[in-house]
């Protein structure tokens, strides 16, 4: 794959794994699309609609992008394969936020979260720059979210086991996050040459 020959480029010149995160990301087309670009527009185009935010700030992440996980050591797979959506959008990010302060009265009730773990994995996504809507607590725009990807993800249910999406705050948060998985392939490359 053209994506983990320039990764194997990348580790031989000593680039930083979110520099690396960057261009596979940000830059690269995304490889499950590549016969079928309409379907990645449109998937796209629904989901800018739905939330009302440019169309640019939405990428494709994981094994979709690539084609296998670099976390699970797996090729991406049409049944049993997410596709996972990242959204990177400050405003967006920081709406949300808002909304689970307001639900939670600042912070103060968190018995609208559906588990302790819950909201103690809100807390360490949130201090990363990551807002995750699967872990928000129980309101009238969680259900919302839900009902719309639960649509779209029945829409392609033949190409993909679902679609879930995440909200970055910056790229910043977003290349640091991908750049674990580069980390990850990265490692597994050192024990595979020893």
């Amino acid at each position: 794959m053209i994506y983990k020959q320039a990764i194997e480029k990348d580790f031989k010149e000593n680039k930083k794994n979110f520099e690396i995160a960057r261009k596979i990301y940000l830059s690269y087309p995304t490889c499950v699309f590549r016969h079928n670009k309409d379907d990645e527009f449109d998937i796209k185009d629904t989901i800018s609609k739905f939330f009302k935010i440019p169309f640019r700030s939405i990428q494709v992440i994981g094994s979709a992008k690539t084609g296998e996980s670099y976390v699970k050591n797996t090729k991406f797979s049409c049944q049993d394969s997410d596709l996972d959506i990242a959204i990177i959008d400050l405003q967006m990010f920081f709406s949300y936020l808002e909304l689970v302060f307001l639900v939670t009265k600042g912070y103060k009730n968190f018995t609208s979260f559906s588990s302790p773990d819950d909201h103690r994995s809100y807390e360490k996504y949130i201090a990363k720059g990551m807002f995750r809507p699967d872990l928000m607590p129980r309101c009238k725009e969680k259900k919302e979210i839900r009902l719309f990807f639960n649509k779209l993800s029945n829409k392609y249910i033949n190409q993909f086991k679902n679609i879930n999406m995440a909200i970055y705050a910056s790229e910043c948060f977003f290349e640091s996050k991908q750049g674990q998985a580069i980390r990850i392939l990265r490692l597994n490359e050192v024990k595979n040459v020893k």
